[in-house]
């Protein structure tokens, strides 16, 4: 995923929605906000069962359990927030922030895109979004995956790149541009 001129078509898109839906679709998640992080938590934990397990400290389960249902949480207000100001930049500036922190504990961009993706899912199975909604909620979520994978140092994204090869003789393709 990177940012492409089709994303800002989509950002774009996503304005009049922004400024019609917006609002009460913060209400709608906080309605539904414990059944999503809940979900959410559950199933990260479930895919990363290791993830800032770390044994030596005295309360290891107890940490993980909590960085578990609390990053949802975090996730959750800064998404309500972006609905009722209409942008997508708090988010972005958020996980910047976060890239001086998180790699600490084992976080990765992976992991990262990953709760995004389990908290989006679980938000549209506890929402009645109809099909306009459905649509706008996607772009959204595009959206909010391009901020985290913007956000992230140049490195990372490098790192996180999937092998590709040029389909022609097998070399690797190492072209990689942000925009």
């Amino acid at each position: 995923m990177r940012f492409t001129r089709e994303s800002e078509h989509a950002m774009h898109g996503l304005e009049p929605w922004f400024a019609s839906r917006g609002f009460s679709l913060a209400v709608a998640l906080e309605e539904h906000g414990n059944s999503i992080c809940e979900t959410t938590t559950a199933h990260f934990a479930a895919q990363f069962e290791t993830l800032m397990l770390d044994l030596p400290r005295p309360d290891a389960p107890a940490f993980q359990r909590l960085a578990f249902e609390e990053t949802p949480r975090r996730l959750h207000r800064l998404l309500q927030v972006a609905l009722r100001f209409q942008t997508i930049t708090v988010i972005e500036r958020e996980y910047r922030w976060s890239w001086g922190i998180l790699p600490r504990y084992g976080i990765t961009l992976r992991h990262m895109l990953a709760m995004v993706r389990a908290y989006f899912e679980s938000a549209r199975a506890a929402l009645a979004l109809d099909s306009l909604d459905r649509h706008h909620f996607e772009l959204f979520e595009r959206s909010v995956l391009e901020a985290v994978e913007r956000s992230a140092p140049l490195e990372t994204l490098r790192l996180h790149q999937p092998y590709r090869t040029n389909g022609s003789n097998g070399h690797r393709a190492n072209g990689f541009s942000r925009h």
